[in-house]
């Protein structure tokens, strides 16, 4: 993994700041080792080449591995945005927050969100892509 990316890595998400998981990758949930729920919180303990090593609120530990889970520095959440529509799944509300390169929409309820990148088009475009995203989405 490219150095910069570890250093931005670790200043982004500092030892005793607080996360969020949103994702975590598929291979990891079909070995059965999921034992993090989606949603839960917890704090970022410690940092292991790709990894950060996350003690969750509900007593376990897990390691997220950068570019392959997906987790969102609770001080970078941001209030609810009243130009998202409710969710389509569960009606909840939807919360938008940034991270190093990727801006994100979120349901407050069920936790299914969108992503879009930013790096290449500004924080101004990728914002409205998102919200043409999350407001067009139909119910599975």
């Amino acid at each position: 993994m490219n150095e910069e990316i570890i250093k931005s890595m670790h200043r982004h998400y500092p030892v005793g700041c607080r996360v969020k998981l949103v994702k975590a990758h598929k291979a990891r949930t079909e070995l059965g080792e999921r034992q993090v729920p989606l949603g839960t919180c917890g704090t970022v303990k410690s940092f292991n080449g790709n990894s950060i090593n996350v003690a969750w609120d509900n007593g376990m530990r897990f390691s997220v591995l950068f570019g392959k889970d997906i987790i969102w520095k609770l001080d970078d959440m941001h209030d609810y945005d009243r130009s998202a529509l409710p969710c389509p799944f569960c009606g909840g509300k939807a919360y938008i927050s940034c991270n190093v390169s990727d801006m994100l929409i979120t349901c407050s309820d069920c936790g299914c969100y969108v992503t879009q990148d930013f790096l290449s088009i500004g924080k101004g475009i990728a914002r409205e892509r998102l919200l043409e995203r999350w407001n067009t989405r139909t119910p599975i």
